[in-house]
C-alpha cells in the first residue's frame, strides 16, 4: 500500500476501440497478454481509420498517443493478508508489521519511480502519517473533487481526473516513465485498462477473513509470468509477476 502500506503498514472484453464515428475493430485477446492486447487495439483502431481514408490526423495523433503508453511501466508494490486483502472492511491495516517489518525491498523499488499514482481515498489514508512519506517524489492523486493540497509539508503532490489511460498519457508527456500505482480502486483500474506490467506482492502470514481485496473484476484473464519470490526471516513472501 502506502509506501509499501507505509512499508507496508506505514508505507500498502474484450475490449472494442469505438465511439460515434470510428468502426469498430476487434483484436482476440486470447492469445496475448492485457497490455498487449490493449495497445494492439487501439493501434487497430487507429489503421483502420488510415486504411478508410478518414480522420487522418486523427488517427496518426492516436498513435502516437500509444506509442508514449508503450514506453511507460506502471508497477504495483503492496501488501495483503494471505487471503489477499489490503486492508480491514474499515480501512485499518494493522495486520501488517509495525513500521513496515523488515526490509523488503521497498526503498530500492521506489529508487526507480518517477511518479506515484493514487486515488483520493488512498491519500486521505497518507495524509495521516507524519512526516509526508513519500519525501520529494512525485504525487498523483486522482480525484474528480476538489482537494486541498495545502495541507501537505514537503511533498509534491499535484491532482488529475480521467480514466487511466488519459493519465498515462498526460504523466508521460511530462517525461515520467516509471509509475508506482497504488490503492485498491486505482489498482483495479489500472489493471482493467491493460496498463499494469509488474505486480510485487508481499503477503503477511495472516489470515483476515474479510477486508477490501487487492483485485476486483476485469473483463478478461490477465496472464502473468512469475519473475521472482523470495521469501523473509518473519515470514514475508514476496512474489514478483510481469503483466504478459
Amino acid at each position: 500500500m502506502r509506501p509499501a502500506r507505509k512499508h507496508l503498514a506505514e508505507n500498502r472484453s474484450q475490449v472494442c476501440a469505438r465511439d460515434d464515428e470510428t468502426p469498430s475493430v476487434i483484436v482476440e485477446p486470447k492469445t496475448i497478454g492485457a497490455r498487449a492486447f490493449v495497445v494492439a487495439e487501439q493501434r487497430a483502431a487507429s489503421r483502420h481509420l488510415i486504411a478508410a481514408g478518414i480522420q487522418i490526423d486523427r488517427a496518426h495523433e492516436h498513435i502516437a498517443i500509444v506509442d508514449k503508453i508503450i514506453g511507460m511501466t506502471a508497477s504495483v508494490f503492496v501488501g495483503t493478508s494471505v487471503d489477499g486483502f489490503i486492508a480491514r472492511l474499515n480501512g485499518d491495516f494493522d495486520f501488517l508489521p509495525a513500521g513496515g517489518g523488515e526490509p523488503h525491498g521497498y526503498n530500492e523499488f521506489m529508487a526507480g519511480i518517477d511518479a506515484i499514482v493514487i486515488g483520493r481515498h488512498t491519500f486521505d489514508v497518507v495524509l495521516k502519517f507524519s512526516p509526508w512519506p513519500y519525501g520529494k517524489t512525485r504525487v498523483v492523486v486522482l480525484s474528480s473533487r476538489p482537494i486541498d493540497l495545502s495541507v501537505i509539508v514537503g511533498g509534491v503532490v499535484e491532482q488529475m481526473s480521467g480514466e487511466p489511460a488519459e493519465i498515462v498519457e498526460r504523466l508521460a508527456a511530462t517525461g515520467a516513465h516509471n509509475l508506482y500505482v497504488d490503492g485498491g480502486i486505482t489498482i483495479q483500474r489500472f489493471l482493467r485498462a491493460g496498463l499494469i506490467q509488474r505486480l510485487i506482492i508481499t503477503r503477511v502470514p495472516v489470515l483476515i477473513g474479510e477486508g477490501i481485496p487487492l483485485f476486483g473484476s476485469l473483463p478478461h484473464d490477465v496472464a502473468l509470468t512469475h519473475i521472482a519470490t523470495r521469501q523473509f526471516p518473519s515470514g514475508l513472501v514476496q512474489s514478483e509477476y510481469a503483466v504478459t
